[in-house]
Order: structure tokens, then sequence, then C-alpha cells
């Protein structure tokens, strides 16, 4: 049985919201802010300025803002940097600038560079639980998991009610099997969120690395309630029915979890393991076909379960 890459998905998921759209952030972290609010509403309308010459002066305060979201709209990470450079040269002091340029350096994979400037964020700001977040993100998909654990940690003390924080500190625990800590942090964010559909898959693998399955299969099914569409949750919701050797059950997850992704090997390799595990050959065998021009060498796998050598 292959597990999908959840974990990794799921922080791409994250980082690539909040740090490819930053404002997104800010404004559910501070929903009353009405400059938030207005960032985010005019960022994409506000087409970016002319490159800044050495002899003008040098931008108002919320100019450098204004000009690093409508970039960060855009995507154009090299001009971000460009940006962001300039703007911590010309205010080295302050932390916002920082975490933009972190943003820049994120974006484009230069993770050390990122690391550096949001450790300069915090360090001007040690209550920037945004830039404590960011930080966290880089060191996990770095696969440094006590690092982001750290950072993560202090997100959350300084926003005990930030779900995205509790739910990647949860992520970062079960990447260390430390599995009670992440459905401790799992549990903090549906509570918080009842409606936050990756908290209750997170929930839902935490659950599954104790192999507590029933309650893995309970939280997975609340995430598909909020998002009927969730990949991710049918195809781990037919892990955990396999694991309970539900098999029919298993394949109707698959089923769903292919209906929306035709493309998933993981689970086209499952579907058809649940399929010779049930004694349907002939369905396993439909399933080698669909997997090989995806990926040949897990359908050969697969063939050879039907037919050993």
């Amino acid at each position: 049985m292959n597990r999908p890459s959840v974990l990794k998905l799921i922080v791409v998921v994250f980082f690539l919201t909040i740090l490819a759209t930053p404002d997104i952030a800010w404004t559910k972290s501070e929903p009353k802010n009405a400059e938030a609010w207005n960032d985010l509403g005019t960022a994409s309308e506000q087409p970016p300025a002319a490159e800044q010459k050495a002899s003008e002066p040098a931008p108002a305060p919320n100019k450098w803002k204004k000009r690093a979201v409508a970039l960060q709209m855009i995507k154009d990470w090299k001009r971000l940097l460009d940006w962001g450079r300039k703007w911590t040269k010309s205010e080295p002091k302050n932390a916002t600038a920082w975490w933009w340029l972190g943003i820049a350096y994120y974006n484009l994979k230069r993770y050390d560079d990122a690391i550096e400037a949001y450790r300069q964020s915090v360090r001007l700001d040690p209550k920037n639980t945004d830039a404590w977040w960011g930080l966290g993100g880089i060191y996990d998909g770095l696969n440094r998991y006590n690092d982001a654990i750290e950072a993560f940690r202090q997100s959350v003390r300084l926003d005990p009610k930030n779900t995205w924080a509790w739910s990647s500190l949860g992520i970062a625990y079960y990447n260390l099997k430390r599995y009670d800590d992440a459905i401790e942090a799992c549990r903090q964010c549906v509570n918080i969120d009842p409606k936050d559909a990756t908290a209750w898959f997170c929930l839902g693998i935490a659950y599954d690395g104790l192999k507590r399955y029933d309650d893995a299969i309970g939280a997975y099914r609340q995430a598909l309630h909020i998002i009927p569409e969730y990949v991710l949750a049918w195809s781990s919701l037919g892990i955990a029915y396999y694991s309970l050797k539900r098999y029919d059950d298993a394949i109707g997850a698959y089923r769903q979890a292919l209906r929306i992704d035709p493309k998933d090997d993981d689970a086209w390799y499952n579907l058809g393991l649940a399929y010779i595990i049930s004694g349907n050959n002939t369905a396993a065998l439909e399933a080698v076909q669909k997997l090989r021009r995806l990926n040949s060498k897990m359908a050969d796998k697969l063939f050879n379960q039907i037919v050993p050598r």
C-alpha cells in the first residue's frame, strides 16, 4: 500500500498560499484591520511601479508595502527580491521589510537566505507571529523538524488562535513520529475552527500514525463533510479502511479520489491492491493498465502482486 505524500503537499499548499499571498494571512490574523483588507483588495489593481532611480527619494512608508504586495500578486519574485533589498537597506530596522525579503527568497528557492531574512525579522520584532510561522514552514520543507517545531510553537504562543500554525505544528510533530503531540496540536486547531478541513485531515493522519484507524476515519469524514472534493482525504480514508480490512469501503474511497484526480498514481496502485485482496484480479489488471500510463514502475510492482514472478 502506497501512502500519498500528504505532508509535503500540505506544506506546499500552506506556504504557496501564505508566502505567495501574505496579505491573506494578515486579514485572517487581524480581521478587523482595515489596512490589511485594503491592501488585499487593491494589490491586484495596482501595477508595479517603474524601477526606482537612485536619484529619486525613498518611497513613503506605506508605498514600500503596497509595491511589495503588487509584485507578490503577479508573482514577480525577482523584482520583489530587488524591492525587498532596497527596502531593508532604506529601513534596516523594519521587521516587515525583512519579512517581505524572506518571501521573495523563499519563492526563488533560496532557502538559506529566506531563513536569514525571517530570523532578522523576528530579531527586530520577536512578536511577529507570521515571521515565526514562515520560518517554521521553511524549516519543515528542509526536513529540519525540530527547528520547525520551535518556530511554530513561538507562533502559536504569540497567536493562540492561528489555525494554520497549529496545523503546521501538528505536521512537524507527525514527521518526527510524535503522534500524541500531533493529535493535541490538531485538536487545538479544530477546537478553534471546526470548519477547517485541513485541520481535520491532519488530525486523521495523526490518528493513523498510532493505528487508531476508526478515529482516523472519523476525522477524514469530517474533512470530507467540509470539502467533499478533498482528494487527499479520500485517499487516506481508503488507506484507513484497508487497514481495517474493510476492502469494499476502501475501493469506494479510492474510486472517489480517482474521480476527482484521475492522475493520482498512489490511488490507482492502492485501488489495485484492494481489488487483488478482494479476489477481483480482472479489475486489478484494469488498474495496472491505467497506472502504466502514469507510472510504469509502480504499474510493474502492482502487476507482480497479481502475477508473481
